[in-house]
C-alpha cells in the first residue's frame, strides 16, 4: 500500500494537494517526504474558533473542492477526506490549504469500476462505503459536504456513537439544521449542504459542483 501511495503521490500535482519530495525506507520502515505545511490541521482551526463565517467557509471547501476536482478528472478517489487530513501551509489566517494522506486512495481502473474495500473515517464516510456495497467518487462528495456542515455551525451533522445506528441516520437523510446555530446562515448554504450530504450517490453532487450552482443559482456565498 505505501508503494501506491508512493506512485500516485509523484502524479499529483496541483496547489492545494500536498507535494512529493522524496523517500527513502530503514531496516524496518518506510518514509514519504512531503512539503512542510506548518499552520496545522482543518481540524484544530475549527476547535480553535467554534466555526467559521459563511464566507470562510466558502474559501476552504473552493479549496478542498479544487483538489477533488483534479483527483476525479484524474480518475482517483481520496475516500478520507476530513478536516485531520487538510493542512494549513502556515498559521497565517488566509493560508493555503492542501489535501494530504493518500494511504487509502484508489485510482480507478474505468469510469464503471466500484470500490468494495471499507475506507473512510466514522462520521465522514458515505452510507454507501459502510453498508459495503461498492463506491466510487460520489463518496469524497458525501464528506465534503460533512465538512461544510462541521465547518458552519462546529458540530458534526450526525449523533451515532456505533455504525449501524450512523449507517441508519445517514441512510434516513436525517440532517438538521438547529435554529440555534444555523439561523444566520443562508438557505443557499444549507442546499449545498444537503445536495452532497444526499444517501443515493447517484443525484449527489459531483466535484463539478460549480456548474451545479450556476445552473441552480445557488452556491455558498
Amino acid at each position: 500500500m505505501v508503494y501506491d501511495e508512493l506512485e500516485m503521490l509523484q502524479k499529483l500535482k496541483h496547489p492545494h494537494i500536498v507535494k512529493f519530495v522524496d523517500w527513502f525506507e530503514s531496516r524496518d520502515k518506510f518514509y514519504i517526504v512531503t512539503q512542510l505545511a506548518t499552520g496545522g490541521e482543518l481540524f484544530d482551526r475549527i476547535c480553535e474558533q467554534g466555526k467559521f463565517t459563511e464566507k470562510d467557509a466558502a474559501e476552504t471547501i473552493k479549496q478542498i473542492l479544487l483538489a477533488v476536482d483534479f483527483l476525479h478528472k484524474n480518475n482517483i478517489v481520496h475516500r478520507d477526506l476530513k478536516p485531520e487530513n487538510l493542512l494549513y501551509l502556515s498559521k497565517d489566517p488566509d493560508s493555503d490549504l492542501v489535501l494530504a494522506d493518500f494511504g487509502i486512495a484508489k485510482m480507478l481502473d474505468g469510469k464503471g469500476e466500484s470500490l468494495k474495500t471499507m475506507a473512510g473515517s466514522f462520521g465522514y464516510a458515505a452510507p454507501e462505503v459502510m453498508r459495503k456495497e461498492g463506491h466510487g467518487k460520489p463518496v469524497d462528495m458525501w464528506s465534503m459536504g460533512v465538512i461544510t456542515y462541521t465547518l458552519l455551525c462546529g458540530y458534526s451533522p450526525f449523533r451515532s456513537e456505533n455504525l449501524q445506528d450512523l449507517i441508519r441516520e445517514c441512510t434516513e437523510n436525517s440532517v438538521v439544521f438547529h435554529e440555534r446555530y444555523w439561523k444566520d446562515v443562508s438557505n443557499d448554504a444549507k442546499d449545498f449542504i444537503l445536495h452532497l450530504i444526499n444517501p443515493d450517490a447517484d443525484q449527489r453532487w459531483t466535484s463539478e459542483v460549480e456548474h451545479h450552482c450556476r445552473h441552480e443559482r445557488k452556491c455558498l456565498s
